[in-house]
């Protein structure tokens, strides 16, 4: 559906960026929140005053706020270890030769063969790959559920699905869009950070709307 001309030319096409900063960052996260106890005095700078947490109302299963903290970035691991691994599913498809016949047809046919690209075709043939990751990212977290391996647990099936869909989708719009305005990397870094934007307001919405179902109390 892309390529190498639909990114900005640079020495370091930034892959491994795009792949390890967003779950580095996140297990860094973590880390500094399981081993430092942010409820204590010195661990904000002097004259900081913090506000209370908030609850949600006629919330039935409150917890601490340090280990909500905790809940929430190990969610913020998995989320970015999904986007890694529907990026890396991307990476290992376009160097199939299939694809890369594809690719080669592409540049040897010149502009004509990009405008009828543009007549509507590429877009379905983006949805039917993205709807494939997307089942192979799903399919892949019921094969380690059944095997209780334990990735992606906080995830519930519909996180999985709805995860590396948006997340396709906002990559592929940010290359439309950017006209090799962005390298790989740049592309997929801000692909991560949208869905979390994204997943963050879903769950807000989840937990005002049906509390009883939610387990963000």
């Amino acid at each position: 559906m892309t390529s190498s001309k639909d990114y900005r030319s640079d020495a370091d096409d930034g892959v491994l960026t795009a792949l390890l900063l967003g779950p580095i960052v996140a297990a860094s996260m973590l880390y500094g929140t399981i081993t430092v106890d942010v409820a204590q005095d010195s661990y904000y700078p002097p004259g900081w005053t913090i506000e209370s947490p908030l609850y949600l109302p006629k919330s039935h299963d409150k917890i601490f706020p340090r280990q909500a903290l905790i809940n929430g970035r190990r969610n913020l691991v998995q989320l970015s270890t999904l986007c890694a691994f529907v990026l890396l599913t991307h990476l290992f498809t376009s160097n199939l030769p299939a694809f890369r016949a594809k690719e080669t047809a592409s540049e040897n046919h010149g502009p004509g063969w990009e405008r009828r690209m543009r007549k509507g075709r590429r877009s379905w043939l983006f949805v039917g790959y993205a709807t494939v990751v997307s089942t192979t990212a799903v399919a892949f977290h019921v094969l380690c559920d059944s095997v209780n391996f334990q990735i992606w647990k906080d995830l519930s099936y519909f996180d999985v699905a709805f995860i590396s869909a948006f997340y396709q989708f906002s990559v592929y719009v940010m290359i439309r869009l950017s006209h090799g305005g962005f390298t790989l990397g740049e592309v997929g870094l801000i692909g991560v950070g949208s869905t979390v934007l994204v997943m963050e307001a879903i769950n807000l919405t989840i937990a005002k709307v049906l509390l009883p179902t939610t387990v963000y109390n």
